[in-house]
């Protein structure tokens, strides 16, 4: 041997040496600090409990039945070399275990089957080292389920893969409850991070084994039962994986998994964005859409379609990356087969993606859901109202739902108000409406009295409402007259809101007063009341309508009508009620009970303005008497001619006094006959009505109700003048 080689055998001889002295003496350091920190724990028991993080963290939950620690016990009797039999019965029963263990099985089935068959459960006391079997050639791995210990690993032990080796030899690693030592892999033994070197225990823990030579056999057992499984299937089915090439199937082959389902088990949620396209085997899954319905302020759950044998879902979020259409839901125990969207990468995306895009699913739109829903909603309203008023009719309805006869500010609406309300505010504003709040039901004040109790039962809420107002005091002064110039409710003032509009005309409003109904016999009222002429003036009501007025007096009777519609309401809900409550309902009522008090305005506006139309008309009428006062009398025409020349007298002397004239008129109007010789239609008034065969007129200047049975004719005859001041009063 050279020089050269002596040298290098000796420097490796060296660093052997080096080696072996180093570990020895790290080993020797670490058991005399266990010995040492055993002899602290022993004197000092009564120390506080750690929080361990990692107990909170971990997404495992291993559930231990006293079952399942038989099975177990079981497994841990079997020979090596000899694998377990177990029946499906226990490995159900095994599930709640190796559940709980997803970094290994990562929800596959047949991995789930094999770890059933390899764990065994260990306990071990503190301040022990965990020894391996005698038939192992190194630690196999444990997943700590309570406890805490201290790990050194063994570097030669690890996979071949440099990604896994993520520990250090000669460090001491702490690890505690949910955690693994020499995690294995399903992929197989190079995966596997590197085993345990040594395991010692700093409390009283316990351990599930996994026999990591069993797992790795049984692991390569099932998957070639998987794959034969596989290509059967590709042969003899009818899926969409038929359909590809040989080669497109031998590449997709390693990238599939089996899944087994049970019955009303949520595969996809809608929404949710999968990875996975599943292939379903056997069973049948169904397909549920969530739809949203404005109008009815709800969510309906709508039934799409059923996917039965050879079929496949998840499309959408292979091809387009979104989330489910719809929501997956076996019915029956399901088998399907998924691969990951990267097939398509590995694979030619051309042909696989062409064959999902062909044979893709349609679904249908969501507007057709919502309208459906909307129909079905509708329909069901109809149905339970109809059933509730047979129930009501028949006497029924006390037995099936408890009648609500609170006002809606005493008590929560109901659902079906609510739905009203919805629909009322989508009809005004579309779908930028905000649906109805509700608020909890102890929010709602209750009456502390019934609405028939005694006055003297009231019970003083708030100082506020007790305290009458100027309005209200005024109002109560003058309850009396106010009462009798109501002469309308709140029908006949719609009526007469339909029939009557502002720019009525006078001839229209005779039309009416002369017709047999209540609204004329209001109007005739209002015409034979007389009021004072008052200076016109503006002013706004309370309710918030403009009115002019024709006196301050009018102005303060319907500023007090106005407080004394709402007092009620005012009295009965609170401020902070009335902006919360402020529905559609609600708005209509205070408008039509802001309509009711400016009918009532108007009533007493027509009755000033038919008074100043009836004195114009008396004035014109006692004008045309005076101008065509021609005397016609049926005894001789002596007497006609006797009358003219009297008349002609009459129009010569235009300087008599003012008596004389005075006693000419009242012998004219005694002397006014109709003559049968002439036939001329005089136009008749209120004041001088035209009688056959009566000798005598009245002379009184005050209408008769009962002489009005028709409309007069003279409200038609009077000048243009007449008609243009008619107009202007009512357009006022």
């Amino acid at each position: 041997m050279s020089d050269l080689e002596i040298a290098e055998d000796s420097e490796r001889m060296l660093k052997v040496v080096k080696d072996a002295t180093d570990n020895k003496s790290f080993y020797d350091t670490m058991e005399r600090n266990r010995e040492h920190d055993g002899e602290e724990e022993k004197e000092e028991k009564d120390l506080p409990p750690v929080f361990n993080k990692r107990l909170f963290v971990t997404q495992g939950a291993v559930i231990i039945t006293k079952e399942a620690r038989r099975i177990m016990a079981q497994n841990a009797r079997c020979s090596p070399d000899q694998d377990p039999s177990l029946t499906k019965s226990e490995m159900l029963t095994l599930r709640s275990v190796v559940e709980g263990l997803k970094l290994i099985h990562k929800g596959q089935d047949y991995i789930k089957n094999v770890l059933s068959r390899c764990v065994t459960l260990e306990n071990y006391n503190a301040f022990q080292y965990v020894k391996k079997k005698p038939w192992e050639d190194t630690l196999s791995c444990y997943y700590v389920v309570h406890g805490a210990v201290e790990v050194t690993y063994d570097m030669s032990g690890a996979g071949q893969s440099s990604s896994r080796n993520v520990y250090q030899p000669n460090i001491i690693y702490s690890h505690g409850t949910a955690e693994y030592l020499g995690i294995v892999s399903a992929e197989g033994r190079d995966e596997d991070i590197a085993p345990p070197a040594t395991v010692y225990t700093k409390e009283q823990c316990e351990f599930i084994r996994i026999d990591r030579d069993r797992f790795h056999r049984l692991i390569e057992v099932e998957e070639t039962i998987l794959k034969n499984e596989i290509q059967r299937y590709f042969k003899s089915g009818s899926s969409i994986l038929s359909i590809l090439a040989d080669d497109v199937q031998a590449k997709i082959l390693q990238m599939i998994q089996k899944h087994e389902y049970p019955p009303n088990k949520t595969l996809l949620e809608q929404g949710e964005e999968t990875e996975y396209l599943y292939v379903i085997v056997s069973g049948r899954v169904q397909c549920y859409r969530e739809v949203y319905i404005p109008e009815a302020d709800r969510s309906i759950t709508f039934y799409v379609c059923c996917r039965e044998k050879d079929d496949f879902f998840g499309e959408e979020g292979v091809l387009d990356h979104d989330g489910s259409y719809c929501k997956i839901t076996t019915t029956t125990p399901t088998v399907c087969y998924r691969f990951h969207r990267t097939a398509l990468k590995i694979v030619n995306s051309e042909k696989l993606e062409r064959v999902l895009q062909e044979n893709r699913h349609d679904f249908v739109s969501e507007e057709e859901l919502r309208d459906r829903g909307y129909k079905n909603h509708v329909w069901n309203n109809y149905k339970h109202n109809r059933i509730k008023e047979s129930l009501k009719e028949k006497g029924k309805l006390k037995y099936m739902c408890k009648m609500r006869e609170h006002p809606v500010a005493d008590r929560p609406p109901t659902e079906e108000e609510q739905t009203t309300e919805n629909m009322y505010r989508f009809v005004l504003k579309g779908s930028k409406f905000t649906p109805l709040q509700v608020r909890p039901l102890s929010c709602h004040s209750q009456r502390s009295r019934p609405h028939t109790a005694p006055a003297h039962f009231h019970k003083k809420t708030s100082p506020e409402l007790d305290e009458p107002s100027e309005s209200e005091s005024d109002s109560e002064s003058e309850d009396e007259e106010t009462k009798n110039k109501q002469l309308m409710t709140s029908k006949l003032a719609k009526t007469l809101d339909e029939l009557c509009t502002k720019n009525l005309d006078a001839d229209s409003i005779m039309n009416i007063m002369d017709e047999n109904s209540e609204i004329g016999r209001h109007l005739k009222k209002a015409w034979e009341t007389q009021d004072v002429e008052q200076p016109e003036q503006e002013s706004f009501m309370k309710n918030g309508i403009l009115a002019i007025m024709g006196s301050d007096d009018i102005v303060r009777k319907a500023m007090a009508m106005a407080d004394k519609e709402v007092s009620h309401q005012r009295r009965r809900r609170s401020a902070k009620d009335d902006k919360e409550w402020n529905t559609v309902v609600h708005a209509e009522n205070s408008q039509a009970k802001f309509l009711v008090a400016a009918n009532k305005m108007r009533i007493n506006l027509l009755r000033k303005n038919l008074a100043a139309i009836d004195k114009e008309r008396k004035l014109n009428a006692q004008k045309r008497i005076r101008i065509n006062r021609k005397p016609y009398t049926t005894e001789s025409k002596e007497n006609v001619e006797s009358s003219k020349q009297v008349k002609v007298k009459g129009s010569e002397k235009n300087n008599h006094s003012q008596g004389q004239e005075d006693t000419e008129k009242k012998d004219g109007n005694a002397t006014l006959f109709v003559s049968r010789s002439q036939k001329r239609w005089r136009p008749s008034t209120v004041n001088s009505e035209v009688t056959e065969g009566s000798p005598t007129r009245n002379h009184d200047n005050t209408p008769t109700r009962g002489l009005i049975t028709s409309r007069p004719n003279s409200a038609s005859s009077r000048p243009n003048s007449v008609r243009g001041a008619g107009r202007q009063v009512f357009s006022n």
